[in-house]
């Protein structure tokens, strides 16, 4: 673990727990702003464990022929998010790049878009406040790009948060609200 948070500058958490036994292990870094150290009773908000769900539905539409890797998020996402946040992609992301991002790159981390800014929102993440939505997200966020879309690789759960989007879209709801994000998995 202590390579993989210093090779990828993640902070990881471990834990095993059984009736008499207990291990735990954390490394890597818990806060880059202050450089703060991991430990194994830091709370970890659990939105980054969607990423591999919302990554595995996307798969299994694709391989169902119902989606694309090459499909463009604007295509797919574009009138949901309309419809929930006000606004379509093009005015709240950058309009040069927007447009050409593809499926593919989002769950490849490889869209150029920039994540949201963790320390802002850390607070308020970690607060009692209600669950967050990509909804939430989408209205804080500042739309920038770091690179061309296909480019470069940047961790980006912004990129999620817009599969989610599409993911919706495809299911055919009105809002995300009403997206199950379980209908993946076998019944």
């Amino acid at each position: 673990m202590d390579y993989t948070a210093q090779t990828y500058n993640l902070g990881l958490q471990f834990a095993l727990r059984q009736e008499d036994y207990a291990y735990e292990y954390a490394a890597g870094v818990q806060n880059h702003a202050t450089g703060a150290k991991m430990k194994s009773s830091d709370m970890i908000p659990l939105g980054s464990f969607t990423k591999a769900l919302t990554a595995a539905a996307l798969a299994q539409r694709v391989q169902e022929g119902r989606m694309g890797w090459n499909d463009t998020v604007v295509g797919w996402a574009n009138d949901i998010i309309k419809r929930d946040v006000g606004y379509n992609l093009t005015e709240l992301f950058d309009p040069a790049h927007i447009n050409d991002v593809t499926l593919y790159q989002l769950a490849f981390m490889r869209s150029g878009l920039n994540d949201y800014d963790d320390v802002a929102l850390l607070k308020e993440t970690m607060s009692a406040a209600p669950d967050r939505t990509p909804k939430d997200y989408l209205t804080k966020f500042d739309g920038s790009f770091i690179c061309a879309p296909g480019t470069c690789h940047h961790y980006s759960s912004m990129g999620f948060f817009l599969l989610q989007y599409a993911l919706a879209a495809e299911s055919g709801v009105e809002s995300w609200e009403d997206y199950n994000e379980w209908s993946f998995l076998p019944e």
